[in-house]
């Protein structure tokens, strides 16, 4: 039997592992990795509906308007309806409780109470266009015309599929821009 560096010709050679100092560290990372990924949540992708139609009977079918004495203009300020047949962006849960007591808070007059309400749902549901919409209703009867106009214009965007709801914005950029003309804080643009 011939003996080559301590071994038979008859013996395979013994592998040998790639070791190097920083070795034992990336195959931890690695681990590490990949334990991570197992423990990541996949990403929700809601799919919204491109445009939402509404026969023309369902517009009749709403209540008016309640007339209220907190208009400070002539034209009255758009009331925001607790329930709607369809919405293009569907509501989470959170948001509708958000939006529920944000309708409490506005009823019974804490209307600082209300918009922070909203605005925390916006943090949740950013691109929800009546949601900036019942903003502005609520920064209107706040005596922020300015701003009013600029969030019912917000809604007006993420609402390009609900021509009800940008009438209702419509509504509110016409008393806001009417409640500038009379307060003389008309903007340049």
């Amino acid at each position: 039997m011939l003996l080559v560096n301590g071994m038979s010709a008859n013996e395979p050679p013994p592998v040998r592992a790639v070791v190097g100092p920083h070795s034992g560290k990336a195959f931890a990372g690695f681990l590490l990795l990949l334990w991570l990924a197992g423990c990541a949540e996949q990403p929700v992708i809601r799919k919204q509906p491109a445009s939402v139609s509404r026969p023309a009977a369902t517009a009749a079918k709403q209540p008016p308007a309640k007339s209220g004495k907190r208009a400070s203009s002539a034209k009255e300020i758009p009331q925001v309806s607790a329930s709607r047949e369809k919405s293009p962006t569907l509501a989470s849960p959170p948001v509708v409780a958000l939006m529920a007591d944000a309708d409490k808070n506005r009823a019974s007059g804490q209307l600082d109470n209300a918009a922070a309400l909203l605005e925390r749902a916006i943090r949740i549901q950013p691109r929800n266009a009546e949601l900036w919409h019942r903003l502005a209703a609520i920064r209107l009867e706040q005596h922020q015309p300015g701003l009013a106009r600029d969030l019912a214009r917000k809604s007006s965007l993420l609402a390009q599929g609900d021509p009800v709801l940008r009438e209702k914005n419509q509504a509110i950029v016409e008393a806001a821009t009417h409640a500038l003309g009379n307060s003389g804080d008309t903007p340049q643009r």
